[in-house]
């Protein structure tokens, strides 16, 4: 309640994603936040009005050394075109580096997903 709280003080509109974890029930009451099926997982038939999935630009999650950039622009765009013509909200994890520096692989791909 403080998010939502310090939203009013600021005077912002503000959202909660609500992660379905495997054991198949929302961390929050259904009613509360934006549904979050992690990469298009779990996703029912029929969803809310709104929604959200993520996906990473490379794998793991994280930054670490040695991360896997093995998923195209195209992927990705491809993926993008799925959720949000489904009405889902596309949110892609960049994983940058501590100092906040996105690693050339990456943003070589965001590159591409810009064009």
């Amino acid at each position: 309640m403080t998010y939502y709280n310090k939203a009013l003080e600021w005077n912002k509109q503000v959202e909660v994603c609500n992660k379905l974890p495997a054991s198949g029930q929302f961390n929050f009451p259904d009613e509360f936040g934006i549904p979050r099926y992690e990469n298009n997982r779990d996703r029912p038939d029929e969803v809310p009005p709104i929604w959200l999935t993520d996906r990473s630009i490379g794998y793991p999650w994280g930054y670490v050394k040695g991360k896997k950039y093995n998923i195209s622009a195209n992927e990705h765009i491809d993926s993008m075109i799925d959720i949000v013509s489904r009405g889902g909200v596309f949110m892609l994890s960049i994983s940058p580096k501590s100092s906040g520096e996105i690693p050339k692989e990456g943003s070589d791909i965001l590159l591409e997903i810009g064009k």
